[in-house]
């Protein structure tokens, strides 16, 4: 849908990139000419988005762009890990250092890739959270809210995965935290399938993204469905520079946590235990990954082989909230019992998650 006459001075809409009259220009036109880039991105530039009037909103408002960004990051930072990391029991910690030694600004990269997982959950968490509440799950985005929540797993399972690859004693207490009952060893065969995890659930998540992206261009932001008091701006210029800032942003934070406080994100990297030593070790095991604490929780009070069950159900019953909650589409003010429910929920998790660090 082209955005109206009056929202863009003549002249300066985004068909302008395609004239070659600014540096740079020329490379654009002659891409266009053999991939038609206006009639790939052209409806898209002109398409309105919901207007930014206020800083806060650089980061609410691109929750799911953010997510992408930093998607991009772990891959390319992974990518550059992958030759020096050694996929055997006894060498994937000392290849893990390793890399801080052989890959340039190695020490950086590494961190880049611990934090930028973990800041990703968190944003694509937020970004669900945001979907739910204004209401942009329902008819006929149904399906919107299904390949989010599977990129929302794939990320955890992504982290999850990338806590066993050290083969550390932290890794070890990760699978503690989840089957409290279990003192088996890590044996070749769990760095194996967590291997295989944690470089298949990328490409998974690229299809899942090309998939979310295009059910979203095909019915546009659901701000612009509920009408949003702020109005919208055009995309070219205003709405990309708005993404830019919040990109900038982003990597910014990404960067001074992985500088200045990588601490949390990167579990201790002690070897395992020898065979018949007791566990834990006297210096623990570092604490799980933030997002294992309350499900650490609730599994120490199950029976053996039950930890797991609440955890899945947990994370699988959400993925179907759009068919259960049906009707016409309506944000959280016309939804009081979720307005409710939402902070409940909220603070069960941060009670069991400190509860979980006590405990552990």
């Amino acid at each position: 849908m082209p955005a109206p006459d009056h929202q863009r001075a003549p002249g300066l809409g985004p068909e302008r990139l395609l004239t070659g009259r600014f540096p740079g220009g020329g490379v654009l036109v002659w891409l266009d000419q053999r991939l038609n880039l206006a009639g790939l991105l052209l409806p898209w530039l002109e398409r309105p988005v919901p207007a930014v009037t206020a800083w806060p909103q650089l980061l609410w408002r691109y929750l799911g762009g953010l997510s992408l960004l930093l998607l991009g990051i772990e891959l390319l930072t992974g990518l550059a890990m992958l030759p020096f990391y050694r996929a055997e029991a006894d060498q994937a910690l000392a290849s893990l250092a390793g890399i801080e030694r052989a890959l340039p600004a190695g020490w950086l990269v590494r961190r880049l890739h611990a934090v930028g997982g973990h800041l990703l959950l968190a944003l694509a968490a937020a970004h669900a959270l945001r979907t739910l509440a204004r209401g942009a799950h329902f008819k006929p985005r149904e399906l919107h809210w299904l390949s989010g929540w599977l990129l929302l797993l794939s990320t955890l399972g992504m982290v999850f995965s990338g806590g066993l690859l050290p083969m550390s004693q932290a890794s070890l207490g990760q699978l503690a935290a989840l089957w409290p009952h279990w003192n088996g060893p890590l044996t070749p065969s769990i760095l194996a399938w967590a291997l295989a995890l944690h470089l298949g659930l990328p490409l998974l998540m690229l299809a899942l993204a090309w998939l979310h992206l295009a059910l979203v261009r095909r019915t546009g932001p659901a701000e612009i469905v509920f009408e949003e008091p702020d109005g919208q701006e055009p995309r070219f210029p205003l709405g990309l520079i708005h993404a830019g800032l919040a990109g900038a942003g982003c990597l910014l934070l990404l960067t001074a946590l992985a500088v200045l406080w990588p601490q949390p994100f990167l579990a201790p990297a002690r070897p395992l235990p020898e065979p018949g030593l007791p566990w834990p070790p006297p210096g623990g095991t570092g604490l799980p990954p933030w997002p294992l604490l309350a499900p650490a929780a609730v599994a120490g009070l199950l029976p053996p082989g039950w930890g797991l069950v609440p955890a899945l159900l947990a994370l699988a019953a959400p993925a179907l909230w759009p068919f259960w909650e049906r009707g016409p589409a309506r944000p959280l003010g016309r939804r009081p019992w979720l307005g409710k429910l939402l902070p409940l929920a909220g603070a069960l998790w941060v009670l069991l998650s400190f509860w979980g660090a006590l405990r552990w």
